[in-house]
């Protein structure tokens, strides 16, 4: 008979399977492992299966990651709490408690794994380095999630089944990111490549670890950068004097070094870290991974394609597996298309104008017409967004322009709507003034659920993308050797796979042009997930950035002072745990 290892999860948190890729069984809060691959399987998947039962099903993911930056907007009831600041708004739904709280749970799942299957004799050998290293990864991740959002935080190193004491001190920053780069070193070397036969769609792979790593290297190497080093961003006030929208100005910032962030090696050494590790990814010594085509990047048939290094994917119609991502973003509808719930989140004017205007990204990537039920269906209206001519003229046949008309058709002189997605006899708005919060840029990326009636949905949330490895590399290899042909063959794998045009010496001539392009770049490509507020934190210019806006468009605040550069410890944690004994700065 074989011998079976009892795992005990602390709490009362439950480990369920993953649905979808992975084995769709459910266990209970204790259960028995059998020393076999199977019962190492099941160590794995109570682990993955906490991003859904617990991170993402309640919506305080993406949230925590997310909210907080200067291009997302939506209505007051939404942000007012993230979004605009309130990091400890006495709810625990719209705080950042979920964040700490959480991903320490994932934490406990992965080292209890470890410690389960690290002690099982009947495992295929590979089997069990592979899950010991998806374990890792998903430590690596949780750590590296904390860190960025808390600055010194508790470590455990192991469970506390296996007697860890839960009063954990602090530790430095350098000391939790070697933590996380150690994880991540072991984790690529022995978690499956996504091209071997054993690999599981779904699950992490030795290219995951690798991309999140050069990411790590990254976030340290601009973090821990000279102070004064110029970024240009483009923002700024949202209003003119008289109501209207702005243009996005360009504003060139000077970083600050972020707190805590001193390391053994200098800014230099991990930038040339983070380089060599994308580079290994984009090399193929990880697997295979490629930009995918724009029409299938976020389509159902390219999930878990060639792009997509690692995503948090939920079962659709399931109440327990299924997630809201698309009913936030994108909203569900009837049978006839009508927008019916939702529709809350998205991207400011100021976003949605960093764009050529051929960029697929907004083009097809933004939802330019919608009917909600509870303000069009009653006037036979429809919203259209944005209020520029184009789509003023796809949308209603002409422009207005300083009181005339400006028609689709310059022969006739007469409307035509030449785009049959608005010809259809609705009367179409964008009372962008008069209701700002709900005439903003949805992105469709959010968009393609297998049923778009259902409030919980299949929508996947990714966490890793090959576009990221490839920003990583232009963004890093520009710090180490500027304006390098490679950093611009990077950066412009990107941008061309939606359209827009190439860049080159001719239009970036400075160092500084170019990482303020990039950072650009990953504002555009990487919108809504979950990657933007950190982004601006690691290279010291969040607090600039955001108070150069002031309040948005839908008027979300966005005015920050010093003590939001770190979140606040939750205050659970801060009775519980007799190791930490004070808060992050002003909470």
């Amino acid at each position: 008979m074989k011998n079976k290892l009892l795992y005990i999860i602390a709490s009362a948190a439950l480990i369920f399977a993953l649905p979808s890729c992975l084995d769709e069984v459910v266990y209970s809060s204790i259960g028995e492992f059998e020393d076999s691959n199977d019962g190492a399987d099941q160590a794995v998947t109570g682990a993955y299966s906490q991003f859904l039962n617990d991170m993402f099903r309640w919506d305080h993911f993406p949230a925590v990651l997310d909210y907080d930056n200067d291009y997302i907007t939506g209505p007051d009831w939404a942000l007012r709490y993230l979004g605009a600041g309130n990091f400890q708004s006495g709810n625990y739904d719209y705080s950042t408690d979920p964040l700490w709280d959480h991903v320490y749970v994932l934490i406990h799942r992965a080292n209890a794994g470890i410690e389960s299957i690290e002690k099982m004799n009947n495992v295929d050998a590979k089997r069990k380095a592979n899950n010991i290293g998806e374990l890792k990864f998903l430590k690596a991740l949780g750590y590296f999630w904390l860190v960025r959002a808390y600055g010194e935080i508790p470590v455990h190193y192991k469970s506390v089944n296996a007697g860890s004491d839960f009063n954990q001190p602090r530790q430095p920053i350098a000391t939790v990111y070697k933590h996380i780069t150690e994880l991540l070193l072991d984790a690529e070397s022995e978690i499956y490549k996504n091209t071997d036969g054993s690999f599981r769609k779904g699950h992490a792979s030795a290219g995951t670890a690798a991309g999140l790593l050069a990411k790590v290297y990254l976030t340290m190497a601009s973090g821990s950068a000279d102070e004064g080093t110029q970024i240009i961003v483009k923002g700024g006030k949202a209003r003119n004097s008289d109501n209207s929208f702005t243009d996005p100005q360009a504003n060139t910032f000077q970083s600050k070094k972020v707190e805590g962030y001193v390391f053994d090696k200098s800014s230099t050494e991990l930038f040339t870290l983070a380089r060599n590790k994308a580079f290994e990814v984009m090399s193929g010594n990880f697997g295979n991974y490629d930009l995918l085509p724009y029409d299938q990047l976020w389509s159902i048939a390219g999930r878990g394609g060639a792009e997509h290094l690692f995503s948090v994917q939920p079962k659709d119609g399931d109440n327990e597996y299924g997630l809201r991502l698309s009913w936030y973003y994108t909203g569900t509808e009837d049978a006839s298309g009508m927008i019916i719930d939702g529709l809350i989140i998205g991207c400011r004017d100021h976003w949605y104008k960093l764009f050529e205007s051929n960029d697929l990204r907004i083009v097809k990537g933004v939802m330019h017409r919608f009917i909600d039920k509870s303000y069009h269906e009653s006037w036979n209206g429809g919203g259209f967004y944005p209020n520029n001519k184009e789509w003023s003229i796809m949308a209603r046949g002409f422009y207005e322009e300083n009181g005339d008309s400006i028609y689709n058709d310059p022969v006739t002189g007469q409307p035509y709507i030449k785009d049959a997605m608005f010809n259809d006899g609705r009367q179409y708005v964008c009372d962008q003034e008069a209701t700002p919060d709900k005439y903003i840029a949805h992105l469709m990326k959010y968009y393609y659920a297998t049923d778009r009636t259902k409030i919980r949905s299949d929508v996947p949330f990714p966490v890793l993308r090959y576009a990221d490895i490839l920003l990583i590399f232009a963004e890093a290899e520009n710090e180490v050797n500027p304006l390098s042909a490679d950093a611009f063959d990077a950066l412009n794998k990107v941008r061309t796979r939606s359209y827009a045009s190439a860049k080159s010496t001719t239009n970036i001539s400075t160092k500084m042009e170019f990482r303020s392009e990039v950072l650009d770049e990953r504002a555009r490509e990487l919108a809504l997930e979950g990657d933007r507020r950190w982004d601006l934190i690691r290279w010291g210019i969040y607090l600039d950035v955001m108070n150069k806006i002031g309040t948005d468009e839908a008027s979300v605040n966005k005015t920050r002072e010093k003590k939001h550069l770190l979140f606040p410890i939750p205050v659970s944690e801060m009775l519980t745990n007799k190791a930490i004994t004070n808060n992050n700065f002003g909470w």
